[in-house]
């Protein structure tokens, strides 16, 4: 009767739960039914049904199910309802739940859908068994929501099931009963929030089956009810629906409506924007294409004769749609060129340059002063030939429309005006060039005429220059400033024959300002000014007046700068006359001495003369005359106009002295290396100083004191690094340092050469190799030792051939590492030999196999030994599993490595491997009986624990005896030593009565003997 009782219990506690989660739990599924809630909450519902002393002995049940995932609750809630249906008779509370039920149901179908995609999604073999469980899912709420809508005709939740039901058929396949659905749905519940999406199902349905009409209509209807979130999709779908049945004017206003509105006309110019902006751009581009082609059709018809895109006198397509767009309210400021440039495009993908000419013009006169139709005017330049008329025309249209200070270039931002100055200043160029040529062509009548002509060209050179020095603030190039300067220099040739002195001067200024070495733009600016000054009107304005005094000033500027040019001897005259009439004495008495200098011809004959001189003695080999001969012709040189002689006779300089050392090199080399080093040693560079620097290296390396010869290869290396020289210098160093036993100096040498050798080729690498590894021992024997472990490293890193050397060279750099700091570091090195070993050492001799074996065997014992001590540090405490599962990884650990030691079979190591190994598992046999016993424990309680203790320690213990008797068995074998005989002593321990130490020694006696 108890089980009865409880049986009851429970079933009254469901329903209880029920109504309680229908207050709060639900909440965190979704929404209730308002009419359910209502109707729970006046007592007509399910709380009715029980007592409140019968909700409160069931409130224990367990909270933590009401946080289960969303899916889980939803399928508890499905089966509460289900049980509430059979103990409620209220029909409102029954028709609630149903309709709930429909929803937690049609979520479940969701979720199993969900499922099966990602089971498709990761190929797994269950996605057939997934269908076929959501397909009946489907059916079986397709039946629920066709017997709700039967049973339940006026309830307000039906738009929710005929959309569901809709959905359902289609996820099933079947779209005609969807459709006929949808039709319902929207013939019934005219006012429904579903309406929106409604049409636009129909509408896809109808599409998809090639019904364009219907899905026109359905398709505008969704249009029409609402702004929600499938109207882009929807215009989308009617713009193709009207394409589709060749109503290619509305689908093209829909296109472009749907585009002006989607918010992505800025991606659609980078090429970013979604696939169905994009589409929906390309169809309308196809779109206007074709209704132009039907233009230029009709026209022909109707005149009988070919007309080009330029020549065409009607509306484009492309402008009425757009003004038909802006009357309905649409922005289609940014849309505008992207759409002629699309469009201009297309054509020029069908070779139809015509009709992309005829969009870039449309728009450009349509709205020139924006920079769409600058960027489109140079498109249209760059359709024609470069040098053709046309293109020409264009090109000066593209200045004048677009230059500097029109309307619409102070309607561009700066980013813009920058994009186009280049474009200003080439076009602007080729214009001024054009007049310029002209007018020196031109035989003019009247010199008003030719004048004007030349005015012009500068004007539009000025043009050039304006945008130039604009583009110079963007850093022109080297050969962009230079055809700058040409120009300019034309600009002020042009003025100059205009008679417009004053933009001439302030050209020809400029030119001085831009080639402080030049003394012809100097010149041409002083020619110039006597010009102005000479035709000066005597009644200019004092602040516009030429005089003679800045006339002065340009002369001594031209005699303080170029002394030596041919022209100075002019203005030093003109100077010293206009001195002797202002009675300047000191500039008369300067400018007289100038003159007497350059007339007699002094220096001009020192330098000839001192040249031929020093010319002569170094043919007849008299090189030390002929060193002191160039030495005195440079004094009459100068270095900055005569740049290239001065630079001719330093050299000469030089190689006078170089070859004085080289007739000492038989006879007298000391005294050779010291002139070398003189060569090497002017201060002005020459082509003789690595020669010269070489050789003295190699007289001073044969001499018994090395000490300078080392000074000279360090700055061989240091100059000329580079050199093949260069590169045998620390070969060189290294040998004077080992015979000098200056270790250190000799091991960085050797690490230079391991560093800069080619170790590809077999030679290079042993090279090196044998270099590395030198030089660690050199550092050792200056007892530098972390010189020497940082060199040996380097090897070991590097040279893994010759195998056994490698491998002797690991565990040199394991010994490295004493400190107990360091010992991570020596395991290591351990850790890479027993890697080595296992990897490589089969492929090499087998003497190298037999040192690499033992080495392996070493480096294994150790790391096992180290993983051993680990394992003894981690002590047994409560909670036993947590320290236990410590402990077994670090015995582990050893254990690996002792099996190593095994695996590799030397005698040396085998035994005391077995030992320890058996002994690693003694120790955690006894450590488990030692361990600490919890605190909570009753007697009865610690006698259980221990008894669990010996079955967790026994088969451990069981394992050493296992292991002491495999190494006491290898006395069979002729094999004893101290860790058979510990081994021994173990057993004779752990089973005192199979081995008493005395009878056993006894039996190995005799075997060994």
């Amino acid at each position: 009767m108890m089980f009865s009782s409880q049986n009851s219990n429970i079933k009254f506690g469901l329903s209880v739960i029920a109504s309680a989660l229908l207050f709060s739990s639900l909440q965190g599924c979704s929404s209730t039914d308002e009419q359910t809630q209502a109707s729970v909450k006046s007592n007509k519902g399910l709380g009715s049904w029980v007592s409140v002393n019968q909700q409160q002995n069931h409130q224990s049940i367990d909270e933590e199910k009401l946080w289960q995932s969303a899916y889980k609750r939803k399928q508890q809630l499905a089966d509460l309802y289900q049980q509430i249906l059979t103990a409620t008779p209220d029909n409102q509370v029954v028709e609630d739940i149903r309709y709930r039920l429909a929803e937690l149901y049609t979520y479940q179908v969701e979720q199993a859908q969900g499922d099966e995609l990602v089971a498709s999604d990761l190929e797994d073999n269950s996605v057939a068994d997934s269908a076929q469980n959501s397909d009946e899912m489907l059916r079986s709420n397709i039946d629920r929501f066709k017997e709700l809508l039967a049973s339940y005709p006026n309830n307000s939740n039906n738009p929710k099931i005929y959309y569901q039901l809709a959905k359902s058929y289609s996820l099933l396949g079947e779209t005609l009963l969807s459709l006929q659905t949808l039709e319902k749905l929207a013939e019934l519940y005219p006012t429904s929030t579903y309406l929106e999406e409604v049409y636009f199902r129909i509408g896809d349905i109808y599409f998809s089956h090639n019904n364009y009409p219907r899905a026109r209509d359905a398709l505008t209807k969704a249009l029409a009810v609402g702004q929600g979130k499938y109207q882009n999709n929807a215009l989308y779908m009617l713009a193709w629906s009207q394409f589709k049945l060749s109503d290619y004017q509305n689908a093209s206003q829909h296109f472009i409506k749907l585009i002006a509105q989607s918010g992505e006309v800025a991606k659609l110019k980078q090429g970013s924007a979604s696939s169905m902006i994009s589409d929906a751009e390309r169809a309308l581009i196809l779109l206007l294409s074709q209704q132009e082609t039907d233009q230029q059709e009709t026209v022909q018809q109707e005149t009988g004769q070919q007309q080009t895109a330029t020549e065409q006198q009607t509306e484009s397509p492309l402008v009425a749609l757009i003004e038909q767009a802006q009357q309905q309210g649409l922005d289609t400021t940014e849309l505008e060129p992207i759409l002629y440039q699309k469009l201009a495009q297309f054509w020029l993908t069908k070779d139809l340059k015509n009709e992309a000419l005829a969009t870039y013009l449309t728009y450009i006169e349509r709205k020139p002063d924006n920079f769409a139709a600058a960027e489109f005017l140079l498109e249209v330049i760059g359709l024609y030939p470069e040098n053709s008329t046309k293109a020409f025309a264009y090109k000066v249209k593209f200045v004048e429309d677009y230059f500097v200070g029109t309307n619409a270039w102070n309607k561009f931002t700066d980013q813009q005006q920058q994009q186009i100055l280049a474009n200003l200043s080439q076009f602007s160029l080729l214009k001024a060039r054009q007049l310029y040529a002209t007018a020196q062509d031109t035989d003019y009548d009247l010199e008003e005429d030719e004048s004007a002509a030349y005015r012009i060209a500068a004007i539009w050179f000025e043009k050039y220059l304006y945008s130039q020095q604009m583009l110079a603030e963007l850093n022109l190039t080297t050969d962009e400033q230079q055809t700058f300067i040409q120009q300019l220099m034309l600009a002020a040739q042009a003025r100059y024959i205009a008679s417009d002195y004053v933009a001439s001067i302030e050209h020809y200024q400029k030119l001085v300002e831009l080639q402080p070495g030049s003394a012809d733009s100097l010149y041409s600016l002083i020619i110039v000014y006597q010009q102005a000054l000479k035709q000066q009107s005597p009644s200019v304005q004092p602040q516009q007046k030429f005089t003679e005094l800045q006339l002065s000033n340009y002369w001594q500027d031209f005699i303080s700068l170029y002394p030596a040019d041919r022209r100075a001897l002019y203005m030093a005259r003109q100077l010293a006359d206009y001195a002797y009439a202002q009675q300047d004495l000191v500039s008369l008495i300067s400018q007289q001495q100038f003159i007497i200098q350059h007339l007699d011809g002094k220096i001009k004959d020192k330098q000839q003369a001192t040249l031929l001189v020093a010319n002569l003695q170094y043919q007849l080999k008299q090189y030390v005359e002929s060193e002191q001969s160039y030495q005195q012709a440079l004094l009459y040189i100068d270095k900055h106009s005569q740049k290239d002689l001065y630079k001719q006779t330093q050299n000469l300089v030089a190689a006078s002295v170089y070859f004085y050392a080289q007739s000492l090199l038989e006879l007298k080399p000391q005294q050779a290396a010291s002139q070398f080093l003189k060569v090497a040693d002017f201060v002005f560079s020459n082509e003789y100083t690595q020669n010269a620097l070489t050789q003295a290296a190699d007289i001073l390396m044969e001499q018994a004191d090395k000490t300078q010869g080392v000074a000279v290869l360090k700055r061989i290396s240091k100059q000329y690094p580079n050199s093949d020289y260069a590169k045998a210098v620390p070969a060189k160093l290294a040998k004077v340092y080992t015979d000098q036993q200056e270790w250190t100096l000799a091991a960085k040498q050797l690490e230079l050469i391991a560093k800069n050798t080619n170790t590809k080729q077999p030679e290079g690498y042993e090279l090196a190799r044998q270099a590395q590894y030198t030089a660690a021992e050199y550092y050792a024997k200056d007892k530098d030792m972390e010189a020497a472990r940082l060199a040996l490293r380097t090897y070991a890193h590097n040279y893994p051939k010759p195998f056994d050397m490698a491998q002797e060279v690991r565990l040199k750099m394991a010994e490295f590492y004493t400190e107990p700091r360091d010992l991570n570091k020596k395991y290591f090195w351990y850790r890479k030999i027993v890697q080595f070993h296992k990897k490589e050492a089969s492929l090499h001799s087998a003497q190298a196999q037999q040192r690499s074996e033992y080495l392996a065997s070493f480096a294994a014992f150790e790391l096992a030994k180290a993983h051993h001590q680990t394992f003894g540090r981690v002590k047994l405490v409560v909670p036993l599993q947590q320290s236990m599962a410590k402990k077994q990884q670090a015995m582990k650990d050893a254990i690996y490595y002792y099996q190593q030691v095994l695996d590799f079979s030397l005698v040396d190591f085998v035994p005391q491997a077995n030992f320890h190994l058996a002994e690693l598992y003694r120790t955690l046999a006894r450590e488990i009986m030692q361990s600490e016993r919890p605190a909570e424990l009753d007697e009865l309680a610690l006698e259980e624990y221990e008894l669990i203790l010996e079955e967790i320690a026994y088969p451990f213990e069981e394992k050493a005896i296992e292991l002491h008797q495999v190494n006491l068995a290898r006395t069979w074998t002729n094999q004893y030593d101290e860790w058979i005989a510990q081994s021994l002593d173990k057993l004779a321990a752990l089973v005192p009565a199979q081995y008493k130490r005395s009878l056993i020694e006894v039996d190995i006696y005799e075997e060994l003997n």
